[in-house]
């Protein structure tokens, strides 16, 4: 059967994607638990181990670790073939993790590869979406056209699929950049995709990502 440190990779992961409730610090404990530990058993998926890491780390506010573990995953990143298992989740999750952080570090190696690795063969994967990670690379670089692009092939495809979290994500997301971007007209491009991602969060009871909106409505709202 799986092991106690897979299991624990599992919650981490489910939770922090899903965020209902719960508290993101027993994520990081987790994840730091089996980085330290590295397990024999759990060798041949390090690679996600460190991307999980990293994204935990970056919401947690821990920049500096989160960009370390993150350049401790790139080896794998490159290296992996098309295909390999868990590939898919250890790219999104370094796309993530540099959204999180709105950082540009390996930003190119990580593009490269899930252009190549992930949305070329249109590989699925759990709780991860290639689309959305391309989304927001393209938006950290300030290609925001391409970003939305991306962001509505991402929509297109998760309501295909039926994978309700993940597209309710999609509108937090773009929200989030023209948030972030801040230029004329962007508050008001940014609401309506807020309340279209908090009405879905509602639904489907993302409680913490119900918070994140929240505060992103907060940070739209004149003082």
């Amino acid at each position: 059967g799986p092991s106690i440190h897979a299991q624990q990779l599992v919650a981490a992961a489910g939770e922090m994607f899903f965020a209902r409730g719960g508290g993101l610090g027993a994520n990081v404990a987790a994840v730091e638990a089996l980085l330290q530990a590295d397990p024999p058993e759990f060798r041949w998926t390090r690679a996600a181990v460190l991307a999980v890491g990293a994204v935990a780390f970056a919401r947690a506010g821990r920049e500096d670790e989160a960009l370390r573990t993150l350049t401790r995953a790139l080896p794998a990143i490159e290296r992996s073939l098309v295909g390999e298992a868990n590939l898919t989740s250890v790219i999104c999750d370094g796309a993530w993790a540099l959204w999180v952080l709105e950082r540009t570090d390996h930003i190119d190696v990580i593009e490269r590869n899930l252009r190549k690795k992930v949305i070329g063969p249109d590989f699925r994967y759990p709780m991860r979406d290639g689309r959305t990670a391309l989304a927001r690379l393209c938006a950290l670089q300030g290609r925001y056209d391409e970003a939305s692009y991306w962001f509505a092939d991402a929509r297109k495809v998760l309501e295909e699929a039926g994978a309700r979290p993940q597209r309710a994500i999609v509108d937090y997301d773009e929200a989030l950049m023209y948030a972030r971007r801040n230029a004329e007209g962007d508050r008001d491009r940014a609401l309506p995709l807020l309340d279209l991602a908090m009405r879905q969060f509602s639904e489907i009871g993302m409680t913490g990502w119900e918070r994140l909106g929240e505060e992103l409505r907060v940070s739209l709202t004149p003082t």
